[in-house]
This record gives structure tokens, sequence and C-alpha cells, in this order.
């Protein structure tokens, strides 16, 4: 990491002075805003967004009063980004999951209608064959045989190369 970003990394706050000379300052403690979420029982969503956090508990005290059914909480920016970059790579990972599975149950069916394109294609042909893993398969028959057997199973959509 260079010294510019352990810099950036270490201050909140960047400022320019005179000619491109750069000031950098700890960010106050009441820089950070806070956001209000409220739940009304489908999930926490945005509410609105406050300068301080007495501010912010404030209203949300108000609105738990007029809404005792609901929730209402505050939460610091740097925190409510945290949460939401979490659940975001939380609906990423599942997303994952489900195409490696889509993905895992694609293969089993290629793999079983290769099996099955190659037994009634051997039937056809009148060559014996030794189905291997991975949608490859050995012949033992004449030319002939083996040319048809080939022919039938690109017509079935499986190329043998």
């Amino acid at each position: 990491m260079g010294m510019f970003s352990k810099l950036q990394n270490q201050a909140k706050v960047l400022t320019v002075v005179g000619s491109g000379l750069l000031a950098l300052a700890p960010a106050p403690a009441a820089a950070e805003t806070y956001s209000m979420l409220a739940n009304h029982g489908s999930g926490w969503i945005k509410q609105g967004e406050y300068r301080t956090l007495e501010e912010c508990n404030e209203e949300a005290a108000s609105l738990s009063a007029s809404f005792p059914k609901a929730q209402f909480g505050c939460l610091g920016a740097t925190a409510l980004r945290a949460h939401e970059l979490q659940q975001e790579r939380a609906r990423l990972a599942s997303e994952l999951q489900q195409l490696q599975q889509a993905n895992q149950q694609g293969s089993a069916r290629r793999d079983t209608e290769f099996q099955q394109a190659s037994a009634r294609c051997a039937r056809r042909s009148g060559v014996r064959v030794n189905v291997k893993p991975g949608s490859r398969v050995e012949t033992l028959g004449t030319a002939e045989q083996r040319f048809a057997f080939s022919k039938c199973m690109t017509q079935a959509g499986h190329d043998l190369e």
C-alpha cells in the first residue's frame, strides 16, 4: 500500500491548501450522519437522515409512540454502509450457490443424456461402447460402425470431438 493510500485511510478530511499542498485532518466525530431505520414487518428500510444521534433517537422515539407495532432505530452512516455491504455479500453468495447448484444439475442432466444417446446410437450402429466420465466414449467396431455411431451422436446433439 502506498503512502498516499495509507494517509487516505487514516484521514477522513482531505483539504487542498494553497498551491496544491494537502492538509490531512481526522474527521470530527460530528461529521458522521445518522440514519433512522424503520421496520413495519417487512424488513428494515431507511426512513431519514439526521446530523446527530440525539436528533435521530428523538425522532425514532416519537415514531415508536405513534406506531407501536413498528420498530425504529438509528445507525451511523459508516455502520449502515457496512451492514448494506454485508447484506449484498450474503445476497451474492446465495446467488452464486444457486448458480452452482443449477450448473451441477445441468451437468448431471447432460451426462445422463449423453449416456442415453450413446446406448441408443450403439444399438443402431452395432458398435460396442465404453462410456467414460466427462462425456467421452470408446467405440469398438468396424470403421463403418464407428462412423454410423459418430453420425448418430452428432444428430443427437453430442459431438464426440
